[in-house]
């Protein structure tokens, strides 16, 4: 900490509390039931109350579990320690919904923490490693539970100074929100035509010939040179693991191991253009994640290599993304997800003429560059916003006590 910085002092998230951390309830769906958020309402730093469901439950028995103004509610679990216990803040409710089991809810003692704040700091590298430390596996499943969320240690300035850093840092987040809606629409594009040019992969409602994965291109599975030979490792080539393929991201990011020459030697190789998609998971969620290789690179034995004979690498891409129910449903892995060489190669998928594949991927090149481009610019936010994050949480963010304009 610089000479100028203020240590602020720490609380457990349990002693700051304005009520009782609370578990959502589980409840089965009914159309016209009363209204509970699914999961995936927690979007950015703001809850999407539009994503809800009708629960299976009266009024009275939802009351318990309606959400205000305010709250800030965190997931239970996720298949990623990266976003086990992500949350946002409830922003103002028009009409009565309650939370579900998956969520936790947290209000805190607004005359000494502000729910704003709060939701900036839960995602500050210094909680998110408690975090971590505190998730608890089980099937593959990343979970907390109030016991280990109420021990986390979030920094406590004055309120003024709160609001100040919700400020600085709400304003950062915004321009970081408005490139992610960018980047989300240059993928919705991108779908939407092959949509239109094609239909859906899974019902095939064009009715195009069909053929299986195999015989389209060719599949190889990884594996993982022995970890006994320490020579195995070292700084030749990236290692590819499911981690590196997210979904709705159309190339790998990058690997945190890599290969030695010696590695390389034992190891299955994608070269550029193939594409890597998840076969083996802690989480049926992740099968068929499928990400483009832009580089040559080796990956383990969770994952299958598709390399398209005819090259169209994009047009491949948007398809077994599109056909990810196809390749689910080879799955004989029960609660996790196992989906073997041989029936990952038996998916049967559209084979429309070539001449159609190469106009969308020339198409498509397009939308992905721009979405690159928006990528990049996200990405230099992100560290912007890292380091505003960083020094406002250590009192280094303003040489007076003047509020910023």
């Amino acid at each position: 900490m610089s000479d100028n910085g203020v240590s602020w002092p720490k609380c457990k998230l349990k002693n700051i509390l304005g009520e009782p951390l609370v578990n959502g309830r589980s409840v089965p769906t009914r159309d016209d039931g009363f209204p509970v958020l699914r999961l995936t309402s927690i979007k950015s730093r703001l809850i999407d109350l539009s994503e809800c469901k009708g629960g299976d439950w009266t009024e009275s028995q939802a009351k318990p579990f309606l959400v205000r103004e305010g709250d800030f509610l965190i997931s239970r679990g996720n298949g990623s320690a990266d976003l086990v216990a992500r949350g946002a803040v409830v922003p103002k409710v028009d009409a009565d919904v309650a939370f579900p089991d998956t969520m936790i809810r947290i209000r805190v003692d607004a005359d000494i923490v502000l729910t704003q704040y709060l939701a900036l700091v839960w995602e500050s590298p210094e909680v998110r490693d408690q975090i971590k430390k505190a998730a608890r596996t089980t099937s593959g499943i990343y979970k907390v539970n109030q016991k280990s969320i109420g021990e986390i240690e979030i920094p406590v300035p004055p309120l003024e100074e709160q609001r100040r850093i919700a400020h600085v840092l709400g304003r950062s987040e915004t321009l970081r929100v408005k490139r992610r809606e960018a980047i989300a629409l240059l993928d919705h594009l991108a779908q939407s035509v092959f949509l239109e040019m094609f239909g859906d992969p899974v019902s095939n409602q064009k009715a195009w010939t069909q053929q299986r994965l195999c015989d389209l291109g060719t599949v190889v599975t990884g594996n993982t040179p022995p970890r006994a030979q320490a020579e195995n490792y070292g700084d030749v080539i990236e290692w590819i693991k499911s981690d590196n393929i997210s979904h709705g991201e159309a190339f790998l990011t990058e690997a945190s191991e890599r290969l030695s020459l010696e590695g390389v030697s034992k190891a299955r190789l994608a070269k550029p253009g193939s594409l890597l998609v998840t076969c083996i998971a802690g989480s049926p969620s992740s099968i068929g994640n499928v990400a483009i290789t832009d580089r040559e690179v080796a990956f383990n034995q969770q994952i299958n290599s598709f390399s398209p004979s005819d090259g169209n690498s994009l047009f491949y891409y948007f398809l077994l993304r599109l056909a990810k129910p196809l390749i689910l449903e080879k799955s004989t892995g029960g609660m996790t997800g196992l989906v073997s060489k041989s029936r990952f190669g038996s998916v049967s998928l559209i084979d429309p003429p070539l001449a159609l594949k190469e106009r969308f991927s020339r198409g498509a090149e397009s939308i992905v560059a721009m979405r690159n481009a928006q990528r990049a610019h996200l990405a230099e936010l992100d560290r912007l916003f890292a380091s505003v994050q960083h020094r406002a949480l250590r009192g280094e963010l303003w040489a007076d006590t003047s509020a910023p304009e």
